[in-house]
């Protein structure tokens, strides 16, 4: 789980149960006898875990499914991204509650039973697609971004899914961009160019990615800055705001169940006074307004209006954005793991 509910990146949890075969002894599973009784659970054909077994956990699933994979196949999608560490891939649907399944590419010669709770892809593998991910048949973060992203019903929700990666570092906008102009004749590869465009750095929960789409579509605000943060004309730090027009000095917030908590809700506060004092125009979204696009874009145009009303003496503030260099970090930790990982081989020659 992550340190925090809304951490984007998670550790892995411990006490994981791997699924286990039928052993005639009772010593590496359970007896025939015990495998039909209440204390244990099927995962897969002949494989078990202790009934008792939290299946809630999405790692835990993630694991009972990878029992399923041929010898060729792995993890992917969703599933793929929360072994990397993506802890908004939670494998749950928007409302929070519904289970997504577990997506298995077995490639175009593989195949394994059927089952709920699991969706398999037979689409082409390429070794260099695939690793290991605390020690479960994975494909690359990229591949899995992408697959993510594929599997929605939006535009929209498969830039949330790119967003999840990159809110935990798992991979960049501009890696997936360069996959996705590799797999031209692939399964829903237009939803995907679709989206890239539209995707952005520095998001820190999904709700935020989805308040700034329907700024951005629904109400024709564009060249929102992403948490960046507002001072003062003499340098003071008035706050880091989730979307800022740096035009017209619009702020948008998104205001989640943490926002309702001490001490976030006294900070905000103090944060949203002094932005007010500076001249900004403040707008708060609540989840209720998020769920009526319409209502919260006519908002946000009432919002940005105000904001371009304000007399040029009223405007305190100036804003400073996130460098985006996500695309570049990751590459550096990948040319300085190859090199440790270089070393360490040559090492072990010379011994």
């Amino acid at each position: 789980m992550g340190n925090h509910r809304w951490d984007p990146r998670c550790t892995p949890p411990r006490n994981l149960v791997p699924p286990v075969a039928v052993d005639p002894r009772g010593v590496t599973g359970p007896t025939p006898k015990q495998a039909r009784g209440p204390r244990w659970r099927p995962t897969s054909p002949r494989m078990y875990v202790p009934a008792d077994t939290d299946s809630g956990v999405p790692e835990q699933r993630i694991l009972e499914a990878a029992a399923r994979l041929p010898p060729l196949g792995a993890v992917t999608g969703w599933a793929a991204c929360r072994l990397y560490g993506a802890n908004f891939h939670d494998g749950l649907g928007r409302d929070g509650q519904t289970e997504v399944p577990v997506d298995l590419v077995v490639g175009s010669r593989g195949w394994t039973r059927p089952a709920a709770g699991v969706r398999h892809t037979y689409e082409r593998l390429e070794p260099s697609e695939v690793g290991v991910a605390q020690g479960i048949r994975v494909v690359s973060p990229v591949r899995a971004t992408f697959d993510a992203m594929r599997r929605q019903r939006s535009v929209r929700e498969a830039v949330v899914e790119l967003e999840k990666s990159v809110m935990a570092d798992v991979v960049s906008i501009q890696a997936v961009a360069a996959h996705a102009a590799t797999k031209k004749g692939a399964w829903r590869i237009q939803l995907v160019r679709d989206a890239l465009p539209l995707a952005r750095e520095n998001a820190k929960s999904p709700q935020e990615t989805r308040t700034r789409l329907v700024a951005h579509l629904d109400a024709g605000i564009t060249g929102l800055l992403v948490n960046a943060t507002l001072h003062t004309m003499s340098g003071a730090l008035i706050g880091e705001c989730d979307l800022v027009d740096p035009e017209t000095g619009l702020v948008i917030e998104y205001d989640g169940a943490d926002h309702e908590q001490q001490p976030r809700r006294h900070r905000d506060a103090i944060k949203f006074e002094a932005l007010r004092h500076a001249g900004a125009e403040v707008l708060r979204v609540s989840p209720q307004l998020l769920r009526e696009p319409e209502r919260l874009a006519a908002s946000m145009r009432d919002a940005q209006a105000r904001a371009r009303s304000t007399r040029p003496e009223q405007r305190r503030w100036q804003v400073v954005s996130k460098a985006t260099d996500l695309d570049m970090r990751l590459r550096r930790e990948r040319d300085l793991a190859a090199y440790f990982q270089a070393m360490d081989a040559a090492a072990n020659t010379d011994q």
